[in-house]
């Protein structure tokens, strides 16, 4: 991540995205034993497993460590309409991380099951909910970020 703080925008993302999706895909239920269950990023590497919202919330705060405006990323729920195999109906639920440029401007979609950066009118497959740069109140900012903080002091 030390590589990327001097790397354009574009670079940050790709490397970002890269990272984090070389991590393998596990639903809940097998890696921690409950129906859904968001990690934080050093869980997440840690395990070596997780589902969309843990590759979702990892890349949004490697990129606000990188110096990457909140109000630039948005976690987004959306409905993936064309699953691959692993998943078990046509139309699954999934989190991915948006970045907008500028408001207004269309989304680079980071995700983890199509691994490059797509725009997200190039995402066919995807059928936006909402977007939230909050989380939810059970998963918010400051709750994550307090397991992080709380791993760094018991480690």
């Amino acid at each position: 991540m030390q590589e990327a703080k001097s790397k354009d925008i574009l670079h940050k993302l790709k490397d970002i995205n890269d990272f984090w999706n070389k991590i393998k895909y596990q639903e809940d239920i097998i890696v921690w034993q409950k129906k859904d269950y968001w990690t934080t990023p050093l869980e997440f590497l840690s395990v070596g497993a997780g589902d969309s919202e843990d590759y979702a919330i990892a890349k949004y705060f490697s990129l606000r460590k990188l110096g990457i405006p909140r109000s630039k990323l948005k976690i987004t729920s959306v409905i993936l309409t064309n699953p691959e195999k692993r998943y078990r109906s046509r139309r699954e639920p999934h989190l991915v991380l948006a970045y907008y440029h500028k408001p207004g401007a269309t989304a680079i979609v980071l995700d983890n099951i199509n691994k490059k950066l797509k725009l997200a009118t190039k995402r066919t497959d995807l059928i936006p909910l909402y977007t939230n740069n909050n989380l939810s109140k059970k998963y918010s900012q400051q709750n994550i970020m307090a397991r992080i903080n709380s791993k760094k002091i018991n480690e």
